[in-house]
């Protein structure tokens, strides 16, 4: 499934042009050190199918990676862990969207207002986006639109980019309810960890529109 392999998305992201920061999939510790020498500091280390964040660090020092790496793969269990190029100083941005596999209608963009790195589930955005011109935004929807059409993707999407040093990267993806005209035979054959992002982006959601009625109420 082209959502959950990395490598076949980093491909398609190769296609269309678009840029994404340098990453890895590691299964095993001395792998795990490997890919983390070859992209270099600083870094993101994150297990792979977990909610909320759990065990997701930035590493700064070398000194702190073998212990960041060892949680990780705690939190993980069995799964492998994820090693991607931190983005220093980017603001980062969830775009959501509906399509039917032709037609995409982005339905918001909210900004984050802490610096990437910090977990979606944990952050304080904004909606509309506070300081992001119409030249961006235009920018930035496209590159979602853009992402989704060729990913041919039905149903609800979440899409979650960067923007440092006036270029726009893609972090992460989310298709958190079924393809149209998917059956329930076929969901049941699917890898659990496309119910875990369900459950994360509903979660996400739920946070953010808290934040959202904390603000207005204020």
């Amino acid at each position: 499934d082209l959502a959950e392999d990395r490598d076949r998305f980093r491909n398609l992201l190769n296609k269309l042009k678009l840029k994404q920061a340098e990453s890895g999939i590691a299964k095993t510790f001395n792998q795990a050190i490997k890919i983390a020498d070859k992209i270099g500091l600083p870094l993101i280390v994150r297990p792979s199918y977990v909610l909320g964040g759990r065990a997701m660090e930035i590493v700064y020092e070398k000194n702190d990676l073998k212990k960041f790496v060892e949680e990780a793969f705690k939190a993980a269990e069995d799964n492998p862990i994820l090693i991607d190029k931190f983005i220093n100083q980017a603001m980062e941005v969830d775009v959501d969207a509906l399509s039917d596999g032709k037609d995409v209608f982005v339905a918001g963009i909210m900004q984050h207002i802490e610096e990437a790195g910090i977990h979606s589930g944990d952050s304080a955005c904004s909606i509309p986006p506070y300081s992001i011109d119409k030249k961006l935004l235009t920018e930035i929807e496209a590159t979602a639109i853009k992402v989704i059409k060729n990913m041919k993707i039905s149903g609800l999407v979440n899409i979650q980019l960067a923007y440092a040093n006036e270029k726009i990267y893609l972090l992460e993806k989310f298709f958190p309810i079924p393809k149209l005209g998917e059956s329930n035979e076929d969901r049941a054959m699917e890898p659990k960890p496309r119910e875990l992002f369900f459950k994360k982006f509903l979660l996400d959601s739920e946070n953010c529109l808290l934040k959202i009625s904390s603000i207005i109420l204020i």
